[in-house]
């Protein structure tokens, strides 16, 4: 905003320039400028034949203008804000509980009872019986014998054996290889912008010849002696103990257990189940509703007001001091004598019509009133010198 405010009071400036050029009587000749008027023969607000300071351009001159612009300023400022504050509320409510209400009943009802009774019954029992008797065994004896075997036994023979083997041998040698070296070299250059002569140090890498010694392995072959270590198999014979088992047979007398079936009477207690009729009193559990009064928490959202300090953007005009180009007023020409009145109508010593055109004969109509500054001004009529007196009476 504040640039096209700016940019607006340029423009006016220009605009009061050239309006200000043009009262103090600066036209065009033919639709040409100034410097055109000069160069073919015409001049600022006449005829051709004016004098030389009539061609020149106008003199400009600072003024300092005043003018207002928009600033956009911040205030804190106090607001009434409206909040929904939420609080907690008791509020008495009604509700409805079902009771339980435990009330005595006589009932008649059938229940089963026990009765025992003794009652006589037949069984049979399993009595062992034992008895010997006579059984032929088989029984198992060890029995020693020698038996004659063969096996083959391993035995480890060393014997020394010539072999050629192969041994590294490590031998200096010089080698000559190129290493890449870093050194500073002093470089002086010109700074182009000061002209100044300063000297500066820049790391060159170049490959330098280096002689190193390495080691080199030849192989080197010779013959050793080792002790070469084999298995010799030997077929050996002897004899060994074995234990045979030899069946023996024999007779033994053992007991034998058997079991016979024996009848026997006893009696047992049986339990009967009878049903028998009884009076009974129990308790009846009946649920009726009840009406209760309580109180219960609710939330409820109020509006509340208050005050807060906000940030407000405003806009006020303030004044300003600019300065433009104006062109500088003439200074005014001096008063002819009246005597000399019918020289010319201006200061420029030359006659009306001297350009070839008479007062009032131009295509303009002659006269003008000179803009800013008043007075009237030729423009193309007595002798066109520019002055502010009356032409031509």
């Amino acid at each position: 905003m504040q640039r096209l405010l700016v940019a607006g009071l340029v423009l006016g400036g220009f605009l009061l320039s050239a309006d200000a050029a043009q009262a103090f009587g600066g036209r065009r000749g033919h639709g040409g400028s100034a410097s055109e008027c000069c160069g073919h023969g015409e001049m600022w607000g006449g005829g051709c034949g004016a004098a030389n300071e009539c061609c020149a351009a106008p003199a400009m001159e600072a003024r300092v203008m005043t003018g207002q612009r928009p600033v956009c300023k911040t205030r804190m400022v106090q607001r009434e804000v409206t909040e929904m504050v939420s609080r907690m509320v008791q509020v008495p409510v009604q509700y409805t509980v079902t009771e339980a209400v435990l009330t005595p009943v006589k009932k008649t009802i059938t229940v089963c009872e026990a009765q025992w009774s003794e009652v006589p019954f037949q069984y049979t029992v399993c009595v062992p019986v034992m008895h010997a008797e006579t059984r032929s065994v088989c029984e198992w004896q060890c029995v020693p014998r020698q038996v004659p075997c063969t096996f083959t036994v391993c035995h480890q023979v060393m014997t020394p054996e010539k072999r050629t083997v192969c041994d590294f041998v490590c031998e200096p040698q010089q080698v000559t290889c190129q290493v890449c070296v870093c050194r500073s070299v002093p470089v002086t250059c010109v700074d182009p912008c000061t002209g100044c002569t300063r000297t500066t140090c820049h790391t060159v890498r170049e490959m330098v010849p280096v002689t190193r010694t390495v080691m080199v392995r030849r192989p080197v072959m010779r013959e050793v002696t080792v002790n070469v270590c084999r298995t010799v198999a030997e077929q050996k014979t002897e004899t060994r103990t074995v234990m045979e088992r030899v069946p023996v047979m024999r007779e033994v007398t053992v007991n034998v257990c058997h079991n016979e079936q024996q009848q026997r009477q006893g009696t047992r207690r049986v339990c009967n189940m009878v049903p028998v009729q009884k009076e009974v009193t129990t308790m009846c559990c009946t649920y009726h509703p009840v009406q209760k009064t309580g109180t219960s928490c609710k939330m409820i959202c109020e509006p509340v007001k208050r005050m807060v300090n906000a940030c407000e953007t405003y806009t006020e005009w303030e004044q300003y001091s600019y300065t433009v180009m104006v062109p500088k007023a003439p200074a005014p020409a001096p008063q002819a004598p009246m005597a000399m009145a019918p020289m010319g109508c201006g200061d420029c010593g030359h006659g009306c019509g001297a350009c070839g055109q008479e007062c009032g004969g131009n295509d303009r109509g002659g006269h003008k009133r000179g803009g800013l500054f008043g007075g009237r001004k030729h423009r193309g009529g007595c002798g066109g010198c520019g002055s502010t007196v009356s032409c031509c009476g």
